[in-house]
Parts: structure tokens; C-alpha cells; sequence
């Protein structure tokens, strides 16, 4: 198996995006690319695509619907943080599922944050657009390799 690069274009900031009906892809992946002005987008229409597509590439976020197919989004999270290279990546997870036991099962099982639906657009890009530095950022620390800029603007990364 091939070892996943962190970046394919080092300098733009990625999301992967994973739902299965597409109209709700959709806006997720609109307000994927609402996040930075460099990001680039990769959007799946289930879990198991995108897991194919994390031994290539590692993203700095990842958007993922719960309800789906043969592998719900805190079963995807488990074999996320299951992979030691990518342990840092945030994961968020939408729902329209109004459960407090699924909220604390995702975040025993390394879901970083839990959103219900209707979403609110821009409480989606304050939360997700931190969240994007933040994976972005652990990517990119000096003790993975030569320290380098995030490329988030407004981003202080490493001028600590």
C-alpha cells in the first residue's frame, strides 16, 4: 500500500466531504469551499470511496453525513483514527438525528464535532473554518518536517 502524502498541493488547505444523497453533498461541499479561498474540495457519495482516497491523500477536515449505507459516519471516524497517520484530522459529523447517546458515542469514537440539521451557514464556517487551521496547522507542525505555513490566511501557525 502506497503511504498517503500529506498534501498533493501543499499549499492549498483540503476537505474531504461525505454524504450519500447528493443535494445534501452538495451544500456541504458549498460550504466546504465557503472556508478558505485556496481550499480544494474532494466530495464522495459514500464512506468507503473516501477511505480508498485517504491512502493517497490526507486531508485537513473531514465532513461526513451520520445515516449512510453500510458504514455510518462514527463507523468511518473508527477506521479514521484506526490509521496512525491521520490521527490529527478532524472529523465533524451531520445528523438530523436528535440523539444525545449518538452525540456521546461520536465523541468517544474520535468525532471532533457533531452537527445537527438544518445547519446554520455560518456557524458551520466559523466552527469548520477553525477547525480546518486547527488540522491544517497539526499537519504542517515543525516535528513532521521542515516547518512550513499553513496557507490559511490570517492563520499565525508558526510564528510562535
Amino acid at each position: 500500500m502506497q503511504s498517503p502524502s500529506i498534501h498533493e498541493d501543499e499549499a492549498a488547505p483540503r476537505v474531504f466531504v461525505i454524504d450519500d444523497r447528493f443535494a445534501a453533498r452538495t451544500l456541504l461541499r458549498g460550504l466546504a469551499l465557503s472556508l478558505a479561498p485556496n481550499v480544494v474540495v474532494e466530495d464522495f457519495s459514500g464512506p468507503h470511496a473516501a477511505l480508498e482516497r485517504l491512502h493517497k491523500i490526507v486531508p485537513d477536515l473531514i465532513v461526513t453525513d451520520y445515516r449512510m449505507p453500510l458504514l455510518n459516519g462514527i463507523d468511518f471516524a473508527v477506521i479514521v483514527r484506526s490509521q496512525l497517520r491521520i490521527t490529527h484530522v478532524p472529523i465533524v459529523v451531520v445528523t438530523i438525528a436528535d440523539d444525545l447517546s449518538l452525540v456521546h458515542e461520536a465523541k468517544e469514537s474520535g468525532v471532533t464535532h457533531f452537527h445537527l440539521r438544518p445547519l446554520n451557514p455560518a456557524q458551520c464556517r466559523d466552527q469548520w473554518g477553525a477547525l480546518l487551521r486547527q488540522g491544517r496547522c497539526q499537519a504542517q507542525r515543525p516535528d513532521s518536517g521542515p516547518a512550513r505555513r499553513c496557507g490559511i490566511p490570517g492563520c499565525d501557525c508558526h510564528s510562535r
